[in-house]
């Protein structure tokens, strides 16, 4: 058994050195550069370990290994000729399961890939079931069912627990290395995974090159071509005459987004289709009423790439009003993005923008501040006698000096946040009064004992306050492809088309059956059945 087992090992190291040898373009997936990859690990060089079930077999036209269950790890020998920073980029295939993402565990020689978690996810993809809107009995439409996409992806790792939108760089150095694999939930086949140096996004350039046609176009943001995630569907505002398209009275699925498009990683692709190849303007008509002063960002990809730099992270500022975001910079000269000929792919991701590395900051000095709390009950207890001075200032090692930093690192992030707000409003009181009440802690060490309740609990406000900053929320009505030749489209209602649709809609409200859920049916009520729908939303029971 020990002759097999070491008979099995040389094997796979001797295919994974010849692999790492022969790294050729035809290998390498498309949305890799060749010249960027320094080894490529192909499926046939992992082996099973721990009850792990690995098989080869050939998925949509590629070979791959399937890694059907949730046990055990795979695992994979390389070789790196030039030490340096890399990042690690795999293509799978998703298996048929239970319509989560793919979740694992990666490492390499034991030591998880990224600083601050070695665990992933891989997205699968989801679409409409139906294009064309259908409508109940009573003319209000319904929300399509969704089915999940089976195809090649290839993605840079980025770990899904990290406040970051950088990719997981791991360091190595020259030669043999160990890339293991640990399934959590979900299986997937791969095809193989790629060690190679970050690529880098070139900063806007406007080009030479002019389109003078004219065209503009609007394509409705519901009408989505790919989502990450089957939550992802189509939602509705009846209380603006602008969205399109609209009902005062009827709902008409004519947005998409809000609290269901906020995790970073999300993303929608739309197929958008032009006339002729060319530069084009791209503009968004968009709503973010949900995190109060501050933007919420999106990464653009056009046909699978981020054309420039500028694209990584587009900015929509907070507004109670629908308004549209031209993609431009800050003297409002629009980017010109290059489309091809009949269709394209555009496709927004969730990405947390420059207030992430507040967020990390402030988590780790949250992290900071529970070890402290907990030193400090160490001593009192949970319950400190409020008459007793435990001298904290002596038994705890550098007891003032910490509040002091701590108080001094959360206020300048606090200051950064602000800078990027739209205003400088309430949204870091909850920082301003840990800070405040930390400094008057670290004046008067006495008085923690009557105040330990309330830092314990700015320190959990702190906590979510840090969690709920990640969220980044929006809501799309529809995007415009236009040339710069063309007007755009306007992103408001005028006062009178607004005051005569709400007169429609007040109207409508006297003649519409808000309590009947689905078709209505005439005739002899006594062989109708009547069903109480408890415990959900109208577009909940609808579909």
């Amino acid at each position: 058994m020990r002759l097999v087992r070491r008979i099995t090992a040389i094997t796979v190291s001797a295919l994974s050195l010849l692999s790492a040898l022969f790294v050729s373009a035809e290998n390498i997936s498309s949305d890799i550069s060749p010249e960027t990859v320094a080894a490529e690990i192909p499926y046939s060089s992992f082996y099973a370990g721990n009850g792990a079930e690995l098989t080869q077999d050939v998925f949509d036209g590629t070979s791959a290994a399937a890694y059907k269950n949730e046990t055990g790890y795979i695992e994979a020998e390389f070789d790196i000729k030039t030490k340096g920073d890399y990042v690690v980029s795999v293509k799978y295939y998703p298996l048929e399961g239970k319509g989560r993402d793919i979740e694992f565990g990666l490492s390499i020689d034991g030591s998880p890939v990224g600083e601050e978690s070695s665990n992933y996810s891989l997205p699968r993809t989801w679409k409409d079931d139906f294009a064309e809107r259908r409508q109940d009995a009573q003319g209000n439409e319904l929300r399509s069912s969704q089915s999940e996409v089976y195809k090649w992806k290839t993605v840079t790792l980025r770990s899904f627990e990290a406040i970051s939108d950088s990719y997981s760089t791991v360091s190595l150095s020259e030669g043999r290395h160990t890339l293991r694999v640990e399934a959590f939930r979900e299986p997937f086949a791969v095809a193989a995974f790629y060690i190679h140096s970050p690529e880098t996004v070139e900063d806007y350039k406007r080009p030479a090159e002019k389109n003078n046609s004219v065209f503009s176009e609007k394509f409705e943001a519901e009408n989505t071509y790919e989502k990450t995630q089957s939550t992802l569907y189509p939602t509705y505002d009846r209380t603006n005459a602008s969205t399109s398209p609209n009902d005062p009275v009827k709902i008409r699925l004519n947005t998409i987004g809000k609290e269901n498009w906020k995790t970073p990683g999300q993303s929608i692709s739309w197929e958008i289709t032009v006339p002729a190849a060319g530069y084009y303007c791209l503009g968004f008509k968009a709503r973010q009423n949900f995190v109060r002063g501050i933007s919420t960002n999106r990464r653009l990809y056009v046909n699978g790439e981020v054309p420039f730099s500028q694209a990584l992270e587009i900015s929509f500022p907070y507004s109670l009003n629908w308004y549209t975001k031209e993609f431009a910079n800050d003297d409002g000269e629009p980017y010109l993005v290059y489309l091809n000929k009949g269709s394209n792919i555009l496709t927004l991701e969730v990405v947390i923008g420059q207030i992430a590395d507040s967020i990390k900051t402030i988590q780790s000095a949250v992290a900071e501040l529970n070890g402290l709390y907990r030193e400090i009950i160490m001593i009192t207890g949970v319950s400190p006698d409020i008459y007793r001075d435990y001298y904290l200032e002596e038994e705890i090692p550098d007891f003032t000096e910490r509040f002091t930093r701590l108080a001094d690192t959360l206020e300048n992030e606090a200051k950064e946040i602000r800078r990027l707000m739209e205003n400088n409003g309430g949204e870091t009181s909850t920082i301003d009064e840990i800070v405040y009440q930390m400094r008057d802690i670290a004046k008067k060490p006495e008085t923690v004992t009557e105040r330990l309740d309330r830092f314990k609990s700015n320190i959990s406000t702190l906590s979510s306050w840090a969690l709920n900053m990640v969220e980044q929320p929006l809501e799309l009505d529809y995007i415009t492809v236009f040339t710069e030749n063309s007007k755009e489209y306007k992103s408001n209602a005028g006062f009178l088309k607004q005051i005569v649709f709400g007169a429609k809609a007040f109207l409508g409200s006297f003649s519409a059956d808000y309590n009947s859920i689905g078709s209505v049916y005439s005739g002899n009520k006594s062989t109708n059945l009547r069903v109480w729908a408890v415990g959900t939303t109208r577009p909940g029971a609808d579909n």
